[in-house]
């Protein structure tokens, strides 16, 4: 979660000093880490292994600063997935069955199983940020692109939200998951 979020507030403020009118170059608060863990999504995390963070707020006037933000949050989460995928598949030697060849101790083998949870909640927090949530990425790449559709997305959040929550609870989200984690770990 803060993996994901951080990338995006750093760029945001980078973007609000650099470029903001002058009242925006003293936006001088910190930036704490802890602020994007969104409780209920920890929640969400655990059981079913896809969650969502707490966003930082940036909705601003310039598209092509939303089209930044959105594409920095979905590359974060994809990097973050391909990272874990390549040390799993080339620092742990993981087969495509996944599982590890040798006899290894509990640390090595904790470590495995949290590099394979951390690739499943990324590619999760992936797919979950593609779908059109007021707080997604998705959300600021059509905020940026067809601002008339964001205020359709505004309207209609709390639906698109229930999908969301159906497609989780039916198991949906989590097959898609772990059917991406498999087809990258072959």
């Amino acid at each position: 979660m803060i993996m994901h979020e951080l990338p995006k507030a750093i760029l945001y403020r980078r973007l609000k000093h650099r470029y903001g009118k002058e009242e925006d170059k003293k936006f001088e608060n910190r930036i704490n880490p802890v602020h994007f863990v969104d409780p209920i999504g920890l929640i969400f995390c655990v059981i079913y292994g896809i969650g969502f963070s707490k966003p930082y707020y940036y909705r601003m006037k310039e598209k092509k600063w939303n089209q930044w933000l959105g594409i920095t949050g979905l590359l974060s989460l994809l990097l973050q997935f391909f990272i874990a995928v390549v040390i799993l598949k080339f620092g742990f030697h993981m087969n495509s069955s996944l599982s590890l060849n040798g006899n290894f101790g509990i640390s090595y083998e904790f470590l495995m199983y949290f590099l394979s949870s951390y690739a499943i909640i990324s590619i999760g927090m992936l797919i979950t940020n593609l779908f059109p949530l007021i707080s997604s990425d998705m959300s600021l790449l059509v905020a940026a692109n067809q601002p008339v559709k964001f205020v359709t997305l505004l309207r209609s959040d709390y639906m698109i939200k229930m999908v969301w929550m159906f497609l989780l609870l039916i198991g949906i989200m989590t097959s898609m998951c772990n059917a991406v984690f498999e087809i990258f770990m072959r």
